[in-house]
């Protein structure tokens, strides 16, 4: 699957096309061929296609940070930890990135958090994000309930951050990916489903 996945993102990436509406209808009807009695419709296609370039598993995850921060392996986990909740005015488990590789501290600024925090939001919707180092010495959480964050250092390195409404950033395949949703949700509003050969051989 992660194979695919890289291979949906260069390919996406490197598209030098837009995504026209009969570009779509022709790839829809391609589809059909293979599935004539229950065709999915072309915004049900984009989906699955921006899934797949968002799809990543935990470990996967772990060990891209690790790599991409030269940590050293298997120094990042999620743990799960009772912790308070401001936008719910409680304390609640939640799970929480934890680094625990002490040159973590000298490179974990707000950059460093929110890039962490990115990925993790991709591939997993959750209430609350919590990126932490060992010992929670500095530290980012957002909340969705109230799209409100934090990110602060214990040892007044970096002054409090408040946070509010994030914004993921865009990669290199998501305008494509965005023409062709657009592109889909036309299609889909007005287009019949493809009768393929197949469903015609059986009706004969």
């Amino acid at each position: 699957m992660l194979s695919l996945r890289a291979f949906v993102r260069s390919f996406f990436a490197q598209l030098p096309l837009t995504f026209s509406e009969p570009c779509l209808e022709t790839t829809w009807k391609m589809v059909a061929q293979a599935q004539a009695y229950d065709p999915p419709r072309p915004t049900l296609i984009a989906k699955a296609i921006r899934r797949l370039a968002d799809f990543d598993t935990k470990d996967n995850y772990l060990r891209t940070v690790e790599h991409a921060y030269g940590l050293r392996g298997y120094f990042c986990s999620f743990v799960r930890e009772r912790v308070y909740r401001p936008a719910l005015g409680k304390q609640e488990n939640v799970v929480v990135l934890r680094i625990d590789d002490p040159a973590a501290l000298s490179m974990f600024d707000e950059d460093m958090a929110a890039d962490l925090m990115e990925g993790w939001m991709r591939f997993d919707a959750v209430g609350h994000y919590r990126v932490a180092t060992k010992d929670s010495q500095r530290m980012l959480y957002y909340d969705t309930a109230n799209r409100r964050g934090v990110y602060w250092a214990s040892d007044g390195a970096d002054r409090p951050l408040d946070i509010r409404e994030w914004s993921i950033r865009t990669r290199a395949w998501d305008a494509c990916l965005d023409e062709l949703e657009s592109a889909a949700t036309v299609l889909d509003a007005h287009a019949p489903l493809p009768i393929t050969e197949s469903l015609v051989n059986h009706r004969s």
